[in-house]
């Protein structure tokens, strides 16, 4: 099987080389890798192009700005796309793959019906990796307190802020989901299904709240997700989305800018959400 891979770098090129490297070990599927290296301020694009530039099946794209983590990935889904291929998976620059077999576990996990696919990823320290997770009850009404709360809520910023994670014994949950929806954002395998439907990820956020975002649009189209029992991808993480000058205040302009765009995206038609992911 055929299978599409977008790893997103910014200014992260040694992990994202252990990330491809990881990948290239996978085996029983045919895998296309695309990297993404997301306007880096760094050497980036030319170490990992002196890197990889000798693989036919490793693909890298330079832009000259950082789009954000939605349309810097719909740079490498319409590449991969072009090439046919639709089961993509979109993956953090601070993943790798310790097991040959989880790339092959995680596709074997699609059946019709189903729009995005959830691994087992774990931390360094051996906890499961952050998931969000919404009810599909009253899904628009919870996402809109939520986004409330952000948008008229604290203006301070905790360093933990606290998202939608499922609790430790959801945390443990495999298989298909039929009252909820499950995402990960640091790994995720988007299939036919969800391509059929949508052009890529929804582009206006540029920072936080994504996976509602994604939520949003496998509700839309009655999709479903799955948590599949692989051997588990591991997570580097601990870096910070941003570090600079009043990271605070950054940080914060962030997330009311991406909670008004869940808001408007909650009153979107797919047509209109198609548009404006080809728009960028």
């Amino acid at each position: 099987m055929k299978l599409g891979v977008v790893v997103l770098n910014y200014n992260n090129y040694e992990e994202t080389k252990r990330c491809v490297n990881s990948l290239l070990t996978q085996k029983d599927v045919t895998l296309e890798i695309v990297i993404v290296d997301n306007g880096s301020k760094n050497d980036s694009y030319t170490i990992l192009k002196k890197e990889f530039g000798n693989y036919t099946n490793i693909h890298l794209i330079s832009s000259k700005t950082n789009l954000g983590y939605a349309k810097g990935n719909n740079l490498g889904i319409k590449y991969l796309k072009k090439k046919q291929i639709y089961y993509i998976f979109v993956a953090n620059s601070d993943i790798y793959f310790p097991v040959s077999t989880i790339m092959k576990q995680i596709v074997d996990g699609y059946a019709e019906g189903i729009g995005l696919i959830v691994p087992v990823i774990k931390n360094t320290n051996g906890t499961i990796d952050q998931r969000v997770v919404y009810k599909k009850k009253k899904l628009y009404l919870r996402i809109i307190k939520k986004v409330c709360q952000i948008y008229f809520g604290n203006t301070k910023v905790k360093n933990n802020t606290k998202r939608d994670n499922i609790n430790e014994k959801n945390k443990k949950l495999t298989g298909l989901q039929t009252d909820c929806y499950i995402v990960s954002g640091s790994g995720f395998l988007l299939t036919p299904d969800f391509f059929l439907n949508y052009e890529g990820l929804f582009s206006k956020t540029f920072l936080y709240f994504e996976e509602w975002a994604t939520i949003i649009l496998l509700h839309k189209s009655n999709l479903l997700t799955k948590v599949v029992d692989n051997e588990p991808i591991i997570h580097k993480g601990g870096a910070s989305s941003y570090n600079g000058k009043n990271a605070d205040l950054v940080k914060l302009k962030y997330m009311k800018d991406s909670s008004k765009k869940i808001f408007r995206l909650i009153f979107m038609s797919k047509r209109k959400i198609n548009k404006s992911i080809n728009r960028g």
